[in-house]
């Protein structure tokens, strides 16, 4: 039996858009402060991917915002591999999202 895929109605189309913002929003937020360590230890891109077990472009698609996601643990590996403490560079994250944070 063939599955149908379900409409959503407008209020879940407006919720799912919503929430496609807000990550939109923390990924800029992630990509910004991961790029800034990265540049402040003069760290290559494609270096820095190989170095936490990505392919040589993941890094750079990930700062370009055409990745989505690199993980809780690519996420801590990349911060030691930058000599960053995890918990200060996500300190980061969440103080500007706070900061930025829209009525």
């Amino acid at each position: 039996m063939a599955k149908t895929k379900r409409r959503l109605s407008a209020k879940d189309q407006g919720q799912k858009a919503a929430i496609e913002r807000e990550l939109r929003r923390v990924h800029e937020r992630v990509v910004s402060v991961l790029r800034g360590a990265r540049q402040d230890k003069d760290v290559k891109q494609r270096v820095l991917s190989q170095d936490i077990g990505l392919g040589r472009d993941a890094i750079t698609n990930f700062e370009a915002m055409r990745a989505d996601n690199i993980g809780v643990a690519r996420f801590i590996l990349l911060s030691r591999r930058l000599k960053e403490d995890p918990v200060k560079l996500l300190k980061r994250i969440l103080y500007q999202l706070n900061e930025n944070q829209q009525p």
